[in-house]
């Protein structure tokens, strides 16, 4: 009993002084990891009730094992699954970033889904969705509405008034297809029924007052926008090369726009090891610099499950013979004789995967034989098939790097600086980033999700001074793991995040959506990784206040607003981009943390139409809903 009571008090003394203390609830709010490959996250208030719901995309969106799920809010103390009701399925595609929005203004949220995976594999690809929202039912009406876009391999999307009509367009970013065919960036504009292509320019988007983000490779044809000038800095709408992201906030506190630029950590070297704590061992083989044939030698004292992905229509090669057209995951033991190999010289193979145990040493060895090698690593997940077995190898182990330390572009000067941490004595690592006021004390923080592409790394909070200067928090809610695990992220590096006030209570909370490799093995699943992290903020005595707009003679979301509110002599921006970030989205209402003020002199806001509002004199700890003028005399 002491024991609680002094963790009790120690909790209401750091959240007085303005510290950010997390609390993990993904369990106990519904949300604990459900073997689902999750593609996307998004926060929306689906059903209007003010309660943030939470989206995840599954990878294909609607299969046995990519099951889409929208989870409804109930008053931040759970959350229930109800996408099964509202759909008639299974609607299989290749998801990736997904993005909610009132499309047609007529009071609801509509879906968009960005698909395109397989195209140049076998000729067809997979169609884009929008679901469209129907008294409560979702529609698919990508087909009818032009958007399907079968040719390309969609990557991220974005929802913008690009014309100023007050209806959303689209700007779809894709990948390169594998058979170099064009796969070029779209810009549809809404028009009576249908979104149809229109012309565009990297000015163009210039122009639009830093209104989204985009993020895209830059071996994409027909790129859209021009590349990052980092010596003058951007204006307005971004094209960041791959692999760099993102954060577009105003972290100095002078009411313009800053730039935080990162890039994902990747593995140096050639073959290499990592161990987990449970003993499981990931071989990470890379493509091989000369020749065409990847190896990795390990040991055992027992049978090892043996489990991969990325090897369809690999070979089968154990010990000297061909077993099969396609490899399979499956359990290695010394007991097992086909593994066993004698023969002087290897077998003449094309395009396959070979196991075996040479008859000279005590050790197993993978060798991977491409006809031409594929640019991707192989990645191989090995595991104890029972307790108390040891795997070792000789291999080294892996090492990441950064490509480059993260910097910020300051909106004030367009110069470039370093971003300055305190309080990390190690290399960020940052697998994602995502901005937010957690502490409510005026001033934008971020928060890191760190990791390599094969190992998680311990989250941190980095907290601002007010003058873009961090200092690294810990957040032991974030690196308490059920075991130990390992993990392959596929696409982008993640986990995918999303931010929200779920509980209304004005502090921000995070959602992480698990991390996880995963195979199957005769049935069972195999999982190591990271699970889902709902991180509630436990909150101070800070102020805040948070806007929700609604546009009349603007699109109904308000996207592309942008609003100064001014307290205690500082003035804050915050820009409506309905909340997309790459392939997640934000919560849509705008979040303002105040410190110690008691009132907000002024907040003024710009919408997408021209019109302005002012309001003066607010007072603060409330969700205020704004609606557009709609420019009557």
């Amino acid at each position: 009993m002491r024991l609680t009571i002094l963790a009790l008090s120690l909790l209401i003394a750091a959240t007085a002084h303005g510290e950010v203390i997390f609390t993990e609830d993904a369990a106990a709010r519904g949300l604990a990891f459900d073997n689902t490959d999750t593609q996307s996250v998004a926060w929306v208030d689906f059903n209007g009730d003010g309660w943030q719901d939470l989206w995840l995309a599954g990878h294909q969106m609607d299969t046995r094992y990519y099951r889409s799920r929208l989870y409804l809010n109930d008053a931040g103390k759970r959350f229930t699954n109800f996408w099964p009701k509202l759909v008639s399925g299974p609607f299989k595609t290749d998801a990736h970033g997904t993005y909610w929005a009132d499309f047609d203004n007529d009071g609801d949220q509509d879906l968009l889904v960005v698909a395109g995976g397989g195209v140049g594999r076998d000729q067809q690809g997979s169609p884009n969705m929008l679901f469209e929202n129907r008294d409560g039912a979702m529609v698919d009406r990508a087909g009818a509405l032009g958007l399907q876009n079968w040719a390309s391999r969609g990557r991220i999307g974005f929802w913008l008034d690009e014309n100023g009509d007050g209806r959303l367009d689209i700007l779809l970013v894709n990948a390169r297809r594998p058979d170099g065919k064009p796969s070029r960036n779209q810009l549809l504009h809404q028009g009576d029924g249908v979104f149809t292509p229109a012309e565009f320019s990297s000015a163009t988007l210039r122009e639009l007052g830093g209104r989204q983000l985009l993020l895209a490779s830059p071996q994409v044809p027909a790129m859209v926008g021009s590349s990052l000038d980092l010596d003058s800095g951007p204006s307005g709408m971004l094209l960041a090369p791959f692999p760099r992201r993102v954060v577009q906030a105003d972290l100095d506190g002078d009411a313009r726009l800053d730039y935080l630029v990162y890039a994902p950590a990747k593995i140096t070297g050639g073959s290499c090891q990592v161990q987990s704590a449970d003993g499981s061992m990931l071989a990470y083989l890379p493509r091989p610099a000369t020749g065409t044939t990847r190896h990795f030698e390990f040991r055992a004292d027992g049978p090892v499950k043996l489990n991969s992905r990325k090897l369809a229509g690999m070979q089968t090669w154990l010990g000297d013979s061909r077993v099969s057209e396609q490899f399979s995951s499956r359990y290695l033991s010394a007991f097992d004789t086909h593994y066993r190999t004698s023969a002087t010289e290897a077998p003449d193979i094309a395009n396959g995967i070979r196991i075996f145990r040479p008859a000279d040493r005590d050790s197993w060895v993978i060798e991977v034989h491409e006809e031409v090698p594929s640019a991707g690593t192989l990645q191989f997940l090995l595991a104890p098939a029972a307790e108390g077995i040891a795997l070792t190898s000789a291999e080294p182990g892996c090492e990441a790097t950064a490509r480059f330390k993260p910097y910020v572009i300051y909106g004030d000067t367009k110069k470039r600086r370093q971003l300055a941490v305190s309080g990390l004595g190690e290399a960020l690592l940052a697998r994602g980033i995502v901005a937010g006021d957690f502490d409510n004390d005026g001033d934008v923080d971020l928060y890191v999700s760190r990791g390599t592409p094969i190992q998680d790394w311990p989250d941190i909070l980095l907290l601002n001074d007010g003058s873009a200067r961090f200092s690294a928090q810990p957040v032991a809610a974030a690196n308490r793991y059920p075991e130990a695990g390992l993990y392959v992220d596929e696409i982008v590096p993640g986990p995918h995040m999303g931010v929200a006030d779920y509980n209304n209570d004005g502090s921000l909370d995070i959602f992480q959506a698990a991390s996880y490799y995963h195979a199957w093995l005769d049935g069972p699943r195999l999982e190591a990784g990271v699970p889902n992290r709902l991180l509630t903020n436990r909150g101070n005595d800070n102020n805040w206040l948070q806007l929700v707009l609604e546009g009349t003679r603007s699109n109904r979301d308000a996207i592309g607003a942008e609003v100064r509110l001014r307290a205690g002599g500082n003035t804050q921006l915050r820009l409506q981009t309905g909340g997309i970030d790459s392939f997640d989205q934000h919560a849509r209402p705008l979040h303002f943390g105040l410190g110690d003020q008691t009132l907000v002199q002024r907040i003024d806001i710009s919408w997408p139409s021209g019109e302005q509002t002012v309001l003066t004199d607010i007072e603060p700890n409330r969700i205020l809903h704004i609606s557009e003028p709609d420019g009557s005399p």
